[in-house]
Parts: C-alpha cells; structure tokens; sequence
C-alpha cells in the first residue's frame, strides 16, 4: 500500500521532471541556434 502522501510526493517529482525536461529541450534548441 501507498501512502497518500508518498503518492503525491511522486506525482509532483513526476511532473516536475517533465517540466525540467522540456526546459532542457528548449535551451538546448536556443543553444543550437
């Protein structure tokens, strides 16, 4: 079983890592040009 709160700890690293990932795509696009 998965606490509430460990589950919502996960979710927001989930879509932290996301965000993280697109910002790094963008710099890498802006570093490129």
């Amino acid at each position: 079983m998965i606490r509430p709160k460990v589950k919502y700890a996960a979710v927001m690293w989930y879509l932290s890592s996301i965000k993280d990932r697109r910002l790094l795509q963008r710099w890498c696009q802006n570093q490129s040009t």
